[in-house]
């Protein structure tokens, strides 16, 4: 069913809502995991298969069909060759075309989303059976929630303009909060200086103490390496001695002294998987999925 793709390098999308802990480093680490992680994801077949059972229980594959055969009709009558060129930023479209194509959708949204609570349990469950499996921090819950729900609603838009829909994300900054002390006797003049210098004292502490760990290099290809074990030891059942075995074999041509266990590279490659992928704040989960 799902048409989505998460390309090499790509970063998913990290609202400041997950209040990412640690300082920058830190935090990209984690978003280099995710996106390692979610790109694992998309192509196992319990989320594959998850997803087509969310279509069919909550009756989305008539309007998708309804959708995409008026869709059709609508590029056909504007003499576009198929209904992918609506959406095509080329696309010239008349008033009355672009009305019809947005009344069309309205109407298909508004099917998926009055099964929004339903959605939301749906896509808990899937990911908290993906986090037992993967051994993750509770924290990871959320926001997998949150990413499962958004891929499955990218799959029903892969579906209806019928081209992969891929992600594309930059890193987003994110907001510091800081605790300042305020003595509520000064004048407002005096208050403005004090905010101004605890908050520059604040930055400089934060930036001294983020530049005592190294940014990942590049796209933090280990990363992924690190992800791929946990996956692989994780959904799949293969065992640290199988991965470490793997790994040698892979790596023949790399000098090793002659007590080299792999394993212990593998197994310390799992936990730091684990651990930047729980580099969140717990929160409790929303309680409806975003608007597609």
């Amino acid at each position: 069913m799902s048409r989505v793709e998460c390309p090499p390098g790509a970063r998913p999308f990290v609202p400041q809502r997950d209040l990412l802990v640690g300082g920058p480093s830190d935090q990209r680490r984690h978003c280099l995991a995710r996106a390692a992680l979610l790109g694992h994801l998309l192509r196992e077949p319990v989320v594959q298969h998850a997803f087509d059972d969310w279509a069919t229980r909550y009756g989305l594959r008539q309007p998708l069909e309804t959708l995409t055969t008026r869709l059709d009709t609508l590029a056909f009558d504007a003499g576009l060759s198929s209904r992918t060129a609506l959406f095509s930023p080329e696309s010239t479209r008349d008033a009355l075309t672009k009305q019809a194509v947005d009344q069309a959708h309205e109407v298909f949204w508004n099917e998926v989303t009055a099964n929004a609570v339903e959605l939301v349990q749906d896509g808990r469950r899937l990911a908290e059976r993906l986090a037992t499996a993967l051994r993750l921090s509770h924290a990871c819950g959320p926001w997998l929630t949150e990413e499962l729900l958004s891929w499955f609603f990218d799959s029903l838009t892969a579906q209806i303009k019928n081209r992969p829909v891929t992600r594309r994300y930059l890193d987003e900054p994110f907001d510091e909060v800081v605790a300042l002390r305020i003595d509520p006797r000064m004048s407002a003049r005096q208050r403005v200086h004090v905010i101004q210098q605890q908050v520059a004292n604040h930055r400089a502490a934060e930036k001294k103490k983020s530049t005592a760990k190294r940014m990942p290099k590049g796209r933090g290809q280990h990363i992924a390496t690190y992800v791929g074990w946990l996956v692989q030891n994780g959904l799949h059942g293969v065992s640290v001695r199988a991965l470490a075995r793997a790994l040698l074999r892979n790596e023949h041509g790399v000098p090793r002294s002659l007590d080299y266990d792999g394993r212990r590279l593998i197994q310390y490659g799992i936990t730091q998987a684990r651990m930047w992928l729980a580099a969140v704040a717990a929160r409790t989960p929303v309680s409806s999925p975003a608007q597609p």
